[in-house]
C-alpha cells in the first residue's frame, strides 16, 4: 500500500492507493484517510464481497484508448502549438471549468476538483507532472489545449489532460490537439499514444473511435473512508 504524497498534501487528507493484497493492511489504518482502488473486470468480481465487507465504495469507472503512432508524421505544426506564455491563463481556466466527469466529483468538494485540475495544467506548464503543453489557436483566440507525458522506459506517450472551449466545439478543435499529441509522440520515439477518460463521457469515447484509437481496457475505482463521515465530502 502506498500514500500518494502529491494527493495527500493537495486534498488535505492521507491519501493511499493500494491493492486487494493490501486489504487487511488497509483495515489496521486508525488515521482518517481515504484509500483508494483500481480494479479490471475480473479482479473485482474475485475481490467484490471483500470490498464490501469493508465498506468500500464505487467510485466510478474509466477507459483507456491506444493507438499506434504512424512511422511517418509531418512535424512543422509542432513548432507553433508549443505552450505560449500569453495563453497561460487560459489554459488554466479551461482547465479548471472541464472534465465534469471526473471521478473526484463525488468524493471532494467543487471548488477543490476544479483547483485540482488547474493545478495538473498548471504543474504540466511547467513540465513538472506531464511533461510538455500544446495549443491550439487561431489568429490568437485560444481554443483548446493538451498535455502529454512520455515514458521512455516502454515508449508509450499519454494524453493527461485534453480540452476545448465550449463555443469552439465542432470545429475539429479537438482532432488537432490530438494530431498535435501524435506528433510529439512520434517526435519523442512513442510507439502508441494512449488516453484514459471516464466511462460515463460517451461524447470523448466517441471522438477517440472517430480518430482511429482502440479501446484498451476498462477499470473500476473503490474507495473507503477511515475515520471520516461517510455522507461527508473530504
Amino acid at each position: 500500500m502506498i500514500k500518494l504524497a502529491f494527493d495527500t498534501q493537495f486534498w488535505g487528507v492521507a491519501f493511499y492507493e493500494c491493492e486487494v493484497a493490501d486489504l487487511p493492511l488497509a483495515d489496521s489504518l486508525d488515521e482518517p484517510c481515504l484509500i483508494q482502488l483500481k480494479l479490471n473486470e475480473l479482479a473485482y468480481y474475485s475481490a467484490s464481497e471483500a470490498l464490501s465487507n469493508r465498506a468500500f465504495f464505487y467510485g466510478g469507472s474509466c477507459v483507456e484508448y491506444e493507438k499506434a503512432i504512424p512511422k511517418k508524421m509531418d512535424l512543422d505544426n509542432l513548432k507553433h502549438a508549443a505552450y505560449i506564455e500569453k495563453y497561460r491563463e487560459a489554459i488554466l481556466q479551461l482547465a479548471e471549468s472541464s472534465f465534469t466527469y471526473s471521478r473526484y466529483r463525488p468524493i471532494f468538494d467543487d471548488h477543490l476538483v476544479r483547483k485540482f485540475y488547474r493545478l495538473w495544467a498548471e504543474k504540466s506548464i511547467q513540465g513538472l507532472l506531464d511533461d510538455v503543453c500544446f495549443v491550439v489557436a487561431d489568429d490568437g483566440v485560444f481554443k483548446g489545449f493538451v498535455t502529454l507525458k512520455m515514458s521512455t522506459s516502454d515508449k508509450k506517450c499519454k494524453i493527461g489532460l485534453i480540452s476545448v472551449l465550449s463555443q469552439f466545439r465542432g470545429e475539429g478543435v479537438a482532432h488537432r490537439l490530438i494530431l498535435l499529441a501524435e506528433a510529439y509522440a512520434f517526435s519523442k520515439g512513442a510507439k502508441s499514444l494512449s488516453v484514459v477518460t471516464q466511462s460515463a463521457n460517451i461524447a470523448a469515447q466517441n471522438a477517440y473511435i472517430k480518430e482511429g484509437y482502440h479501446l484498451k481496457h476498462t477499470a473500476h475505482w473503490f474507495y473507503k473512508k477511515t475515520g471520516i463521515q461517510s455522507h461527508d465530502k473530504v
